[in-house]
C-alpha cells in the first residue's frame, strides 16, 4: 500500500523546523507497508506575473530540449527551464 504526505509552509520562519514537522507524518506512514520512503522540498517560487509548470514524461529519454524549442517558437519568447530526470520545470511570463 502507498501513501503520500505533504506540508505547505507559508511561514518562512518555520523552515528550520521542517524535519521536526515532517517526522510525525513519516512515522505514521511506516504502518502502510515496506515500500520506500523519501521526501522532496520545493522552494523555487516565482514572482508575480510569472507561471511555473512542472511537466512529467514517461521516460528520461524524452526530448525536453526539442519541446522547449517548439514552445519558444510558438510562444515567441525565451523559456527559463531545467530538466530533472523524467521531469522538466519551466517558468514563463504570464503575459
Amino acid at each position: 500500500m502507498c501513501g503520500i504526505v505533504g506540508l505547505y509552509l507559508k511561514n518562512p520562519q518555520l523552515e528550520p523546523q521542517l524535519g521536526k514537522l515532517f517526522e510525525p507524518m513519516l512515522q505514521a506512514m511506516t504502518d502502510r507497508g515496506p515500500d520506500s520512503a523519501g521526501f522532496a522540498i520545493y522552494g523555487d517560487e516565482v514572482a508575480d506575473g510569472w507561471v511555473k509548470l512542472t511537466l512529467q514524461a514517461t521516460t528520461e529519454a524524452f526530448d525536453w530540449k526539442g519541446l522547449m524549442g517548439e514552445l519558444e517558437g510558438r510562444l515567441g519568447c525565451s523559456l527559463d527551464w531545467f530538466q530533472n530526470a523524467s521531469a522538466a520545470v519551466l517558468k514563463i511570463h504570464a503575459d
